[in-house]
């Protein structure tokens, strides 16, 4: 039974409010990639081996005043083995968007490169685990204009796709194609395929998956007649000739931008984007079956004047579709689709700040959500029912801007981020100096144990003690460093502690750690049933695992000489000091509880001290601070108002001196 479903019982409440966070995710390692000290480097792809190396590629001002592209490979714990750089025939921009693996694990780039005299060209690079570059090949558009990859893939022969933008030069005004092109194992092109749509205009392709009955998906916006842009989903045959188009134009006729493709089990193909309303953009997700049947449409708008965002779309093993991206006040949209087309939930509870969102879905169906917010990047994670589970933060040695750009995941279920993290702090003596940066999220396999020694425990009226066995350990394949602490759950649901830590551990794996306590319940504790818990996770929100045992404290009198206190003492965890003794006298309670939107907050101090009252939210933001100075002894009382916060569970946490107490309250709207 977890904390908040004791709460929920303690107080009273029916148990359909969601749980608090627990995240389960931990960053295993963050890796910079540097170079000149006043230079910009931004990484915007990622793709991890089997051996657990990752690979990242973007953009690097090695020299002068433009780019080249650097691929760099980490090893599993995060070290940077090489960084390969590739600095195209015209000694011009030069930029890697996509990374891909073949099947012999030869990391294979593709993204543009300034050729000679021929502007921006394709470029896809296959390089050996070394380094080494096996082969290269540029594409320079018939209409020798730009030329730029937007999609990637490798099939299980080592063959190549990628797709992209083509600019062709028509009566002075450069319009634009969408240019395929398919390599073989070798490197060498076997076809190219362009795309001129009806209204001859700007065509961009954006997106690519490979076809399971063979060939591969394109899809892009291109230009209509009377249309604007409109949806295009095109089927190419493995020898490059076009199998079906597919269109669609939004109701208004205005300008639809798909911009996301996946492909299910059974060769469904889907593509997503943002498409025109009547007031705004609303989301647009197109079903077509393998021949390019329209199978069903689905429009989402957050509101009337929204301006709605899709930014992803991915396919779950039992076909569902989920979507994601920005709707109303900056909040995300997360929508899951059965393969019918039924909306089966949808989460917009969680805040972005509109510089792209990424979502990567595990085996178990779970999934993740990369994105920035408060400039940091961070990475969420939800349950296949859509319920928020948690979130990590990272924030870069410069205390400034950190987006995402992309993300994936190993077979593990460890998660992995790219982007680019501004190094120089505030204020900036000159612009923004980036620097790559890549994430390893794991998922931490801990057990926590509490036991109590002696079998079940009857406290009495006086009070007493009891003695319990706390044990940790580390049942995954990596070290994890967590905070553990315990606390105690009373009668009434109000939680009291922490008695124990929090304190910071760190476990190898394998590793394995028991302590024995002894805790105190005072006589002036009201008699009930209790819970004695034990956490570990990040403190004191973030929860990995716990445990808990309950004991019941008799009511009535024994006239047995009556204990004071809640102390908690016996062995010591690595870094712990002894619990103080901590005096019955300190309260803390909200009424009502549940609220909407103020609660009255009343404590009670022994004696005067300096107090700290603050509200986070599970995920362990500050959200509000309700006291923070001297107060005298006695009974005080603050009003809590959350009336511009979602609603949910937050955290009431009262610091005075070196004694605390939490309790949970409920924000219902």
């Amino acid at each position: 039974m977890n904390r908040f479903t004791r709460f929920l019982l303690a107080a009273g409440l029916l148990a359909v409010l969601a749980p608090g966070a627990r995240a389960q995710i931990s960053i295993a390692w963050a890796s910079l990639y540097s170079g000149p000290a006043d230079k910009d480097r931004m990484a915007y792809a990622i793709v991890v081996d089997s051996a657990g190396n990752v690979y990242v590629t973007g953009s690097d001002h090695v020299s002068g005043a433009v780019t080249d592209i650097a691929t760099v490979k980490y090893n599993a714990a995060g070290q940077q083995q090489w960084a390969a750089i590739y600095n195209g025939s015209g000694n011009g921009e030069d930029m890697g968007k996509h990374l891909c693996l073949d099947g012999d694990g030869n990391p294979v780039m593709a993204g543009y490169c300034t050729g000679s005299g021929s502007g921006k060209d394709f470029v896809v690079v296959k390089y050996d685990p070394a380094g080494n570059i096996l082969w290269q090949a540029t594409y320079n558009g018939p209409g020798n204009g730009n030329d730029w990859i937007t999609g990637l893939a490798v099939t299980g022969d080592n063959e190549i796709y990628v797709t992209g933008v083509s600019e062709i030069a028509s009566g002075g005004a450069a319009t634009r194609n969408f240019t395929t092109i398919k390599y073989n194992a070798q490197g060498q092109q076997a076809w190219v395929a362009a795309y001129n749509g009806p209204g001859n205009g700007q065509d961009e392709a954006n997106a690519l998956a490979l076809a399971p009955a063979g060939g591969v998906y394109v899809n892009g916006a291109g230009a209509g007649i009377g249309t604007g842009l409109d949806f295009v989903t095109l089927h190419y045959s493995s020898e490059g000739v076009l199998q079906w188009e597919a269109r669609y134009d939004g109701p208004t006729h205005g300008d639809d931008k798909n911009t996301r493709l996946a492909v299910d089990g059974a060769g469904n193909v889907i593509t997503a984007g943002w498409s025109t309303s009547t007031s705004s953009f609303d989301y647009a997700t197109v079903k077509y079956s393998p021949t390019g049947a329209e199978l069903w449409v689905r429009r989402y708008n957050s509101t009337a004047s929204a301006y709605d965002k899709l930014y992803d779309v991915g396919v779950t093993a039992d076909n569902g579709i989920i979507v994601t991206g920005e709707g109303a006040s900056g909040w995300v949209h997360t929508i899951k689709y059965n393969p019918e087309g039924d909306t089966l939930w949808i989460n917009n509870g969680y805040h972005s700040s509109g510089f792209g969102i990424f979502l990567e879905i595990v085996s178990s169906g779970e999934f993740y959500l990369a994105l920035e917010h408060t400039w940091d990047v961070y990475l969420a994670k939800f349950s296949s029912d859509g319920v928020f589970l948690g979130d990590v933060g990272w924030n870069g040695p410069g205390d400034d801007w950190d987006p995402p750009k992309a993300i994936t995941s190993d077979a593990d279920g460890n998660i992995y981020i790219t982007g680019y993290t501004d190094t120089n702090p505030e204020p900036n003596p000159v612009a923004c100096i980036n620097d790559y940066m890549t994430l390893k999220y794991i998922q931490p396999s801990l057990s926590l144990t509490l036991a109590p020694v002696g079998g079940p425990i009857p406290i009495p009226p006086a009070g007493g003690s009891y003695t319990y066995l706390i044990t940790l350990g580390n049942t995954g394949s990596s070290p994890v460093t967590a905070e553990a602490w315990c606390d105690l759950t009373k009668p009434n649901g109000q939680m009291y502690g922490p008695t124990v830590g929090p304190v910071t551990l760190t476990l190898p794996v394998g590793a394995s750690l028991s302590r024995n306590r002894s805790q105190t319940i005072p006589a002036v504790a009201a008699p009930g049933t209790y819970w004695q818990n034990g956490y570990v996770g990040d403190y004191p929100s973030t929860i990995w695992e716990e445990d808990s045992f309950s004991f019941v404290k008799l009511a009535g009198s024994d006239g047995g000489a009556e204990v004071e206190g809640w102390a908690c003492t016996g062995d010591l965890f690595p870094g712990e000091s002894q619990t103080p003794f901590i005096p019955s006298g300190l309260t803390l309670s909200a009424s009502p509880n549940p609220f909407n939107p103020t609660t009255a907050v009343s404590y009670e101090l022994p004696a005067a001290s300096r107090l700290n009252l603050k509200v986070y939210d599970t995920a362990g933001r500050e959200v509000a601070t309700l006291v923070e100075g001297w107060r005298e002894a006695g009974s005080h009382e603050v009003t809590f108002d959350a009336a511009g916060l979602p609603s949910g569970v937050y955290l009431l946490r009262m610091q005075a001196g070196e004694y605390s107490e939490v309790m949970k309250m409920m924000l219902v709207k």
